[in-house]
C-alpha cells in the first residue's frame, strides 16, 4: 500500500492539477477500505463525536498514518479539548486582543483555481521581540487558533457555495523583511512550537499547499537541503507527518514566483502585491514594528503593589495553587469564572489548570500545561467552572534541573451579575 509520505512532489502536483483537491480523492483502494472501517469504529466506540463525515474523519486517519487506534485516541482527545479546555473557551468567548491582532501577520483572501481559500502570511514583517515584551504569549497562541477556526469555517462556507468538498486551504508565506537574527528569540520559538503542536493535534491535514515567496538564496538552499533530507522515504512513525507536510511546501524563486502563483490562483483572485489584479482591501494584515515605549515595564515592587502573592517553585518540582469553589455558590449564583495572573522573575514556566471533585482523590486535567514566558508580560487566564470542587493552578518547573523560579500570582472567582 502506498503511504502518503511516499508521494513525490511530481505525483502530488499531478493529483492537484487533475482537480483531486480533497483528501478523499487521493486515497488508494486499500486506504478507502481502512477509512470505511474507521468510520464504523468511531460510530461504535466514540458516539459523542458529532462530525462523522468522511472528509472529516479521513484527516484524522491520514494524520496518524492509517493507524485506526491512534486516530481514534486523537479524535477523542480533540473532543475533550473542544468541550472542556481553557483554550477552546477562551478563543470562542473572549474577543481577540485588538492590539495584538494589529501586530500579527496574515489574512484570508480569495480562493485557488480548485476552490481552496488562500491565507497570506507576511511573516517577515513580524516583530518577535516586540511581541515578547508587549503581549501575553497565551494571547498569541489563542489568536492563531482563532485564525485556524476562521479558516475551517471558510472551508465550510465555500463547500456550500460550490457544492463540492473544500476541506483544505492554501498558504502563501511572504518572507519579505525576514532575517534569521530577528526570529532567534528562544521563548518566541517555544511558543511557535506550541502553536504548531496545537494545530497538529486539533486541525490535522488542513494544509493543501504552502508557497514560500520573497526568500533569499541562502534560505532557498537551506530549505531545499532540509526538505530533501526530511522527505526521504523513511518508515519512522514520528517522521511521517513532517515528511508528508513538506511534500506540499514549495519555495518559489523570486524571478518566477508570480508565474508559479498564477498556476494555482487566478489573477482576479491574487492580490496586486503578489502580481495579481485583485484589491486586497486591507484583508491581509501587514504588521509594523511595535514601538519600544509600548513595552511592559516589570518590577518586583510593582508586583507586590498590585496585590500579587509570591511563591518559589523549586527546580524539578510542580506547585499547585488551590482555588476552592463551594457547591452552594455554584448553585445559587450561577457558574463562576476563575481568573488568574502569573508573573515569573526569570523567563518561563509551565502553567495549567486541573480539578478535583469533592470526595475524590484523583485530579482531572482541564487545561494541559503551556510553557509560557511571563517575565515581561503576565499570563492572564480564565476558566468557567462547570462543577463545584477544588481547582488547582499548576505551576510546573519540573523541566528545569538547575534553576528554581520566583513566581508572583493572584487569582479571583467572579460570579455572573
Amino acid at each position: 500500500m502506498k503511504r502518503f509520505y511516499d508521494v513525490s512532489m511530481a505525483e502530488l502536483n499531478s493529483t492537484i492539477e487533475q482537480g483531486k483537491a480533497s483528501l478523499l480523492n487521493q486515497l488508494s483502494q486499500d486506504q478507502v477500505v481502512l477509512l470505511d472501517e474507521f468510520i464504523v469504529k468511531v460510530t461504535h466506540e466514540a458516539p459523542e463525536i458529532e462530525e462523522k463525515s468522511r472528509n472529516n474523519l479521513v484527516k484524522w486517519l491520514v494524520a496518524r498514518n492509517f493507524d485506526q487506534e491512534d486516530a481514534l485516541k486523537s479524535i477523542k482527545d480533540d473532543y475533550v479539548w473542544r468541550q472542556e479546555s481553557l483554550i477552546h473557551f477562551y478563543i470562542n468567548r473572549v474577543p481577540v486582543n485588538a492590539n495584538l491582532k494589529k501586530y500579527m501577520p496574515g489574512g484570508l483572501f480569495g480562493r485557488s483555481k480548485l476552490g481552496h481559500p488562500v491565507f497570506y502570511s507576511p511573516i517577515g514583517l513580524l516583530d518577535p521581540e516586540g511581541i515578547q515584551h508587549s503581549f501575553p504569549y497565551r494571547d498569541m497562541i489563542n489568536e492563531r487558533l482563532k485564525v485556524a477556526l476562521t479558516v475551517k469555517e471558510e472551508c465550510k462556507k465555500l463547500s456550500l457555495e460550490s457544492a463540492q468538498i473544500v476541506d483544505q486551504f492554501y498558504m502563501v508565506i511572504d518572507l519579505n523583511g525576514y532575517s534569521p537574527n530577528k526570529f532567534l528569540v528562544p521563548d518566541f520559538l517555544s511558543v511557535m512550537k506550541s502553536i504548531a503542536q496545537e494545530m497538529t493535534c486539533h486541525f490535522p491535514e488542513n494544509l493543501a499547499k504552502v508557497f514560500i515567496i520573497n526568500g533569499s538564496k541562502s534560505f532557498s538552499i537551506v530549505f531545499r537541503i532540509f526538505s530533501s533530507i526530511m522527505t526521504e522515504r523513511i518508515d519512522i512513525n514520528f517522521m511521517t507527518p513532517v515528511c508528508r507536510s513538506l511534500v506540499c511546501w514549495q519555495f518559489l524563486q523570486p524571478d518566477n514566483q508570480i508565474e508559479e502563483l498564477l498556476r494555482y490562483i487566478d489573477a482576479d483572485q491574487l492580490p496586486q502585491a503578489y502580481g495579481g489584479l485583485a484589491d486586497e482591501d486591507n484583508k491581509i494584515n501587514r504588521p509594523q514594528k511595535i514601538p519600544v515605549e509600548s513595552y511592559h515595564a516589570r518590577e518586583e515592587k510593582t508586583l507586590h503593589e498590585k496585590g500579587m502573592n509570591h511563591l518559589y517553585v523549586r527546580r524539578g518540582t510542580v506547585s499547585a495553587i488551590l482555588i476552592p469553589v463551594p457547591k452552594r455558590k455554584v448553585d445559587e449564583k450561577g457558574l463562576p469564572m476563575i481568573k488568574w495572573s502569573v508573573h515569573t522573575k526569570h523567563r518561563d514556566i509551565w502553567i495549567g489548570l486541573s480539578f478535583r471533585a469533592p470526595k475524590d482523590t484523583n485530579k482531572k486535567i482541564l487545561c494541559p500545561p503551556l510553557r509560557l514566558n511571563t517575565q515581561y508580560v503576565a499570563d492572564e487566564g480564565q476558566y468557567q467552572c462547570l462543577w463545584p470542587g477544588d481547582y488547582f493552578l499548576d505551576l510546573d518547573n519540573s523541566g528545569s534541573l538547575i534553576n528554581g523560579k520566583d513566581v508572583y500570582y493572584k487569582f479571583s472567582i467572579q460570579y455572573p451579575q
